[in-house]
């Protein structure tokens, strides 16, 4: 009797240990018609793009949102994006107990170009919504692919720390190849991650923009097959430490 109190004791800790595991780990989420990568790591929090809308300047891996869930009330700072612009930052808030939809409120940015020249409450980025759609399963991400490639790490240094490209060969010709992930290490220990799950159809390698204020993946498309995302990926360092 003892033996099979222990049994089903250990079969309902592990029950818990593997939905307490499937509930920290990835799901995707609809955002205004592009599908979203949310990702936690004990409190922290980070949702990017996974697979963006057409017609939109955002990229597979760019982050909207990193911050942090304090008791199911999500708090940090979301990006809006602008063609020939870096991403432009703001703070924003919600509540998330719902396990269907949430969203993220807050004064977004307001532009002139590429300078941010105000804040408001009454544009579309300052209402972030998020409706469930699926979980991912914690040993493959979504449209991964077969890992068999070697992973070649790159790094690049900048004041207040450095930059780790990983580059790796997914084996999918059909569905932009190579995958690159970016995250910054920075002096105060502090690491950062920057894009997870970025595609594209062939890397060139990353060169040091001529004006100092970042790094450029050079990438094209391969064997004469087009790529939508087959053009130059800029990745600045301003802001990257604060």
């Amino acid at each position: 009797m003892q033996k099979l109190a222990s049994i089903v004791l250990s079969t309902i800790i592990i029950s818990s240990m593997a939905t307490a595991k499937a509930q920290a780990g990835e799901s995707v989420w609809d955002h205004n018609g592009s599908q979203m990568l949310l990702q936690s790591d004990g409190d922290q929090r980070t949702i990017s793009y996974l697979f963006p809308r057409p017609g939109i300047p955002a990229q597979p891996g760019d982050i909207l949102f990193r911050g942090r869930n304090n008791g199911n009330f999500y708090q940090g700072t979301a990006y809006v994006f602008r063609r020939g612009c870096q991403p432009a930052p703001y703070q924003v808030s919600g509540d998330v107990s719902s396990r269907s939809r949430f969203v993220l409120r807050g004064a977004s940015p307001r532009r002139s170009g590429c300078r941010i020249i105000g804040y408001t409450n009454n544009a579309g980025n300052s209402r972030l919504v998020f409706t469930y759609l699926r979980k991912i399963d914690d040993h493959q991400t979504e449209n991964e692919g077969p890992q068999s490639g070697p992973v070649e790490t790159i790094t690049k240094s900048f004041p207040g720390g450095r930059f780790i490209f990983k580059i790796q060969d997914q084996d999918e010709p059909a569905a932009a190849p190579i995958r690159i992930d970016i995250s910054a290490q920075c002096s105060t220990g502090q690491t950062v991650t920057l894009k997870t799950n970025h595609r594209t159809c062939a890397f060139d390698g990353i060169s040091t923009m001529a004006d100092g204020s970042g790094f450029t993946i050079r990438q094209r498309d391969y064997d004469g097959q087009s790529c939508s995302i087959a053009t130059d990926h800029p990745v600045y360092i301003d802001n990257t430490c604060q």
